[in-house]
């Protein structure tokens, strides 16, 4: 598993998550989607070649992950 070898990884954090939801793992999910904003906003991505710029296939942004979030939120509430 990818978070064994760079739990930093937001990216790996964000589909995790996504996965835990499809079992309906809320609480699991929020986690995992907490763990990828932090990390995200503390630099860790994964930008290839060294390019900023440029967005990649399945690179998510912190706007996908609080859409998440908010999406959980939501469920829970109700």
């Amino acid at each position: 598993m990818c978070l064994s070898i760079y739990e930093q990884h937001p990216d790996a954090n964000y589909y995790l998550a996504r996965c835990q939801l499809k079992k309906q793992k809320f609480n699991t999910a929020l986690n995992y989607l907490k763990q990828a904003k932090k990390y995200m906003q503390e630099g860790f991505t994964c930008n290839e070649d060294n390019i900023v710029y440029s967005s990649y296939p399945h690179q998510i942004t912190t706007y996908e992950i609080e859409e998440e979030i908010d999406k959980i939120n939501t469920i829970r509430i109700h």
